[in-house]
C-alpha cells in the first residue's frame, strides 16, 4: 500500500484509555505518525471527563 491509497480519515480524533503510560505514548506516537489527533486518559473516569 503506497500513501496514496491509505484511507483518508480528515483528522479523526481517538482517545485513548491506558493507564500503563509507556503503553499510551507507544499507541500516541504510532496513530500521530498516521496523522490522527490522539487524546491520553490514564483511566476510564479521566476519559468520561474528556468526552463529556
Amino acid at each position: 500500500m503506497t500513501p496514496n491509497d491509505e484511507p483518508s480519515h480528515n483528522k479523526l480524533e481517538i482517545l485513548v484509555v491506558e493507564d500503563s503510560l509507556t503503553q499510551a505514548q507507544k499507541l500516541e506516537r504510532l496513530l500521530e505518525s498516521r496523522q490522527f489527533l490522539v487524546r491520553l486518559a490514564e483511566d476510564g473516569r479521566r476519559a468520561l471527563e474528556l468526552i463529556g
